[in-house]
């Protein structure tokens, strides 16, 4: 039990920086699309 708490806690250690690279590689695509625009 105690086990599988620690497990779930690394999980969302790990969720929230796989978040913040997605929309940071989301981001940068948004703003190449718009250089490429203008």
């Amino acid at each position: 039990m105690l086990h599988k708490l620690k497990k779930n806690a690394r999980n969302l250690d790990f969720l929230p920086s796989k978040c913040v690279k997605i929309s940071l590689i989301l981001r940068y695509q948004i703003l190449r699309k718009m250089y490429e625009y203008s």
